[in-house]
């Protein structure tokens, strides 16, 4: 399954508008080829710079920028979880395996009783028996993950892609962010400004994001 990365939303919009490479590169003080590499995916463009792209070259006010950005957000990361693990669906109790949801994450995790067991399908057994479910509790992952959504979390965390979106224990508390990771060293990124950023120290990786339910 391809992924479609944000920027190919972009790029249809900036069609729509009628803008070319230029106008937008332009309009934000930058060049034609930058803005080509952020519709090709070349680059990864920040919640900045997509939002001085809406507000700047295609003119959007604050409001519909920011429900276009929050809707290809969405759009993409249900799309790349889908990818992460395919043919996942809801079915009756008693047909699946059940799948551990936790209200919040206790300190001896590993061995904690969940609080509900949710009916889930996944093909793989194997992964299955890494999965719990966890509902997003603020908006710190704004818009890319609004508040309510349930996530599908996986505990495996060997080998996470960088920018991987994960589950973590910071300041006794459960958050989802962005990991980036160098050297041994984390920093954990929220999508929303407002909130703040973690580092390595004391930081408790728990597990991968792969699959988000949102009620539209």
């Amino acid at each position: 399954m391809k992924i479609p990365h944000i920027g190919g939303y972009l790029k249809a919009l900036r069609k729509e508008k009628h803008k070319t490479l230029k106008d937008v590169g332009d309009a934000i003080n930058t060049s034609a080829s930058y803005v080509s590499q952020l519709e090709k995916g070349v680059r990864n463009p920040s919640d900045d710079v997509l939002e001085q792209i809406l507000k700047t070259a295609f003119l959007m006010n604050d409001s519909d920028a920011e429900i276009m950005l929050r809707k290809w957000r969405i759009e993409q990361y249900q799309n790349i979880a889908e990818g992460a693990m395919p043919d996942v669906s809801f079915k009756k109790e008693g047909e699946v395996p059940v799948i551990p949801y936790f209200k919040e994450i206790p300190q001896n995790f590993s061995s904690a009783k969940a609080d509900e067991y949710w009916p889930f399908f996944v093909e793989d057994a194997d992964i299955a028996k890494n999965l719990f479910i966890w509902q997003m509790k603020d908006d710190s992952m704004e818009p890319h993950i609004p508040e309510g959504a349930i996530l599908v979390i996986d505990r495996d965390t060997n080998n996470l892609p960088y920018r991987s979106v994960i589950l973590c224990r910071a300041e006794t508390k459960s958050n989802v962010r962005y990991l980036e990771k160098r050297d041994e060293k984390y920093k954990l990124i929220p999508a929303n400004n407002k909130y703040p950023v973690y580092f390595g120290e004391n930081v408790e990786v728990l597990g991968k994001v792969k699959k988000m339910f949102i009620n539209v």
